[in-house]
């Protein structure tokens, strides 16, 4: 606002100059040629006055006024900025809880039948979401499931223990088989279920 005001009462001086030029060449040179410079004069010096008459007539209410209004703005800007930070983390915190029921959840359905048939306890359940923008609830992406043998209460004899060459393969089968069960027991595709074990 105030580059404006600057910019016009520059235009205007640079206008009124060129006119008073033009007009003091067209006059002709007689008495009152003094006469008519010396009013040209008065007025470019009335017009060098003007933003003074402007500052003086600025009612300091409005100033006031218009300061508190951008104090408050500012304010209501940090308001709306905090209450955007508690959102998200109050979002964080429902979600890492959501998360832990969920995690225990899954525990609880497939945790006896894998000790049953397989002999196998969990050690941890780490459970990757999709990203959602929509309302929708949100589906696992990947499910990953840290497994251990189950331990023997009782002390066995010590057996002579062979290590097959295809050790490895088989490994990897029975995975596939925990896979396949904990696949039809949580309703989720094969792909999305990852099998570590204790001890790697």
């Amino acid at each position: 606002m105030a580059m404006s005001f600057l910019m016009n009462w520059v235009s205007q001086i640079v206008l009124f100059i060129f006119l008073a030029t033009i007009v003091s060449l067209l006059i002709p040179k007689n008495s009152h040629e003094k006469v008519i410079k010396l009013v040209f004069g008065l007025i470019v010096f009335l017009l060098f006055l003007h933003p003074l008459k402007m500052i003086f007539q600025v009612n300091p209410d409005q100033i006031i006024s218009q300061i508190q209004l951008e104090q408050f703005m500012q304010g209501e800007d940090a308001i709306k900025e905090e209450i955007s930070d508690k959102k998200i983390e109050i979002q964080a915190s429902t979600d890492a809880y959501i998360l832990e029921q969920l995690e225990k959840q899954v525990e609880n359905t497939v945790g006896e039948e894998l000790m049953a048939t397989y002999g196998v306890n969990i050690q941890d359940i780490s459970i990757q979401m999709q990203e959602s923008t929509s309302e929708e609830e949100p589906q696992m992406d990947e499910i990953t499931f840290k497994l251990e043998e189950q331990q023997q209460d009782m002390v066995e004899p010590v057996k002579t223990i062979s290590i097959p060459a295809n050790n490895h393969t088989d490994r990897r089968d029975r995975d596939i088989e925990i896979a396949k069960s904990i696949s039809s027991l949580l309703d989720l595709p094969l792909q999305a279920i990852e099998i570590e074990w204790e001890g790697g």
